[in-house]
């Protein structure tokens, strides 16, 4: 009896493990976790051409510096910095375009003084769900269209 309970238990243990792993798999193949803020900003032409085909979403985190609202929607530029060494800096950043004016009170350009549900302040550290746009800002910037934010507070 106790063999037939414990076959059952592999069973059911191997049946969770292969659904979670399937699971898994159908969620990398949407989201891409490998790549962060500063590997962006890091790749060549080459690299953001084979993301703009990879077309996953990506999830990233990094920190408002600036805003710019239009007409279409809102410019929000992330940072991140590395240390190298003791003494030196690099900053990396990305410009990611959220579309339609809904983000401009998430993202007003001076601070209001009854901000609205979800207000984004500069210098937060953001968590944004993105996707990879083939063009790239003027300075060599990568482009992101945003679609989903949260605050990391």
């Amino acid at each position: 009896m106790k063999r037939v309970y414990f076959v059952a238990l592999l069973a059911v243990i191997s049946t969770v493990a292969l659904v979670t792993a399937a699971e898994l798999s159908d969620l990398e193949a949407l989201v891409d976790f490998d790549t962060d803020l500063i590997s962006l900003a890091r790749m060549n032409p080459a690299e953001r051409a084979a993301m703009v085909e990879d077309d996953r979403f990506l999830l990233l985190e990094g920190v408002t510096s600036s805003y710019l609202n239009g007409e279409d929607g809102t410019v929000v530029e992330l940072v991140e910095a590395e240390w190298q060494g003791t003494e030196e800096v690099f900053l990396y950043r990305l410009r990611t375009i959220f579309n339609g004016v809904a983000w401009a009170e998430r993202f007003p350009e001076r601070p209001p003084r009854e901000p609205a549900e979800g207000y984004v302040p500069l210098n937060s550290r953001i968590l944004i769900v993105a996707r990879f746009l083939p063009e790239t800002a003027p300075d060599g910037t990568p482009v992101l269209e945003g679609l989903r934010i949260l605050a990391v507070r």
